[in-house]
């Protein structure tokens, strides 16, 4: 949901290790609702260091229009539940879980 993408698509980070390492950048833009997290990693291999660079763009959803497409898929019978306040996942802000019946 739009408020753990606020809470989580920001900021970056790094590891390294003996025989790895990588840096994680990530950024949300609330207008097109889309995340982007840019990863850099380096894996030694055979002696030789091999980069390797990606990206994820990630779209959030409303609830909504969440469950506005599972109906049209065909599921019914659908609840969501707010990780935090429903399921006790205090960490987790803006997660949302849902179930459905398929037909």
């Amino acid at each position: 949901m739009q408020a753990g993408f606020e809470a989580r698509w920001r900021g970056s980070f790094g590891l390294a290790a003996d025989d790895h390492a990588l840096v994680y950048r990530s950024s949300f833009d609330g207008v097109s609702r889309v995340g982007r997290a840019a990863v850099t990693m380096f894996r030694l291999e055979h002696n030789v260091w091999r980069r390797i660079d990606l990206t994820l763009h990630q779209r959030c959803y409303a609830e909504d229009e969440i469950t506005a497409t599972l109906r049209a898929a065909g599921f019914t019978e659908l609840a969501s539940f707010d990780a935090a306040q429903d399921l006790g996942m205090e960490a987790q802000i803006g997660r949302r879980f849902f179930f459905g019946r398929a037909r």
